[in-house]
């Protein structure tokens, strides 16, 4: 009985570990919110992640869409995957329905066939879009590294004016300056009101 009990402690003990390992590393958020107009989410890592609205509580669809970024504990260089691992954009109506994606949406996507570390990341790196962009550590209201898309209305096929709603994953490369391995920061999805007008 004590044998059964120790080894029933033992696999508790390891599911455990990994869990809290899986934690360690996955750089999931751990806030957001909409704050001065800004959408900002913030991961495990200090790596925070903003959207800017241009000063209203809502997304226009002719306007492009600004992602800006700083780090709160670390210097380090972040990188833009090409499209195809950037994001995951999908535009509902106030029924819910999907809007369907142009042509220029539909390059967009969130492939995660990708690893935290080693070759097959170094070899997507060398494909970014925008190469290394510095990030700064604490000492301000310093954000840096802005990464855009197109106007909603080219990203979506918008039929009628209304309202709208935007839900955003996006995920990036971060580098420590004082290493050679690049790790994912998957951000959790937000979802941003848009208004298309008449």
């Amino acid at each position: 009985m004590k044998k059964t009990s120790y080894i029933v402690a033992v696999i508790i003990s390891c599911c455990l570990f990994f869990q809290i390992r899986a934690g360690e590393t996955n750089n999931f958020d751990v806030s957001s919110a909409l704050k001065d107009n800004f959408y900002t989410l913030t991961a495990t890592n200090g790596l925070e992640m903003r959207v800017d609205m241009r000063g209203k509580n809502y997304l226009d669809t002719k306007l492009p869409i600004y992602l800006d970024f700083r780090s709160l504990k670390q210097v380090g260089w972040l990188h833009q995957p090409n499209d195809e691992y950037l994001a995951n954009l999908k535009l509902v109506d106030t029924n819910n329905q999907i809007v369907p994606k142009t042509a220029i949406g539909s390059h967009y996507m969130l492939n995660t066939n990708i690893t935290h570390w080693g070759r097959q990341v170094s070899d997507l790196l060398r494909r970014t879009k925008r190469g290394l962009n510095v990030v700064f550590p604490v000492g301000g209201d310093i954000w840096e590294s802005s990464i855009s898309f197109p106007s909603i209305d080219k990203l979506f096929e918008i039929k009628k004016p209304g309202t709208y709603k935007l839900r955003m994953e996006v995920q990036v490369f971060f580098m420590l300056n004082t290493s050679t391995n690049a790790e994912i920061i998957h951000y959790l999805p937000l979802e941003i009101p848009v208004i298309k007008s008449e």
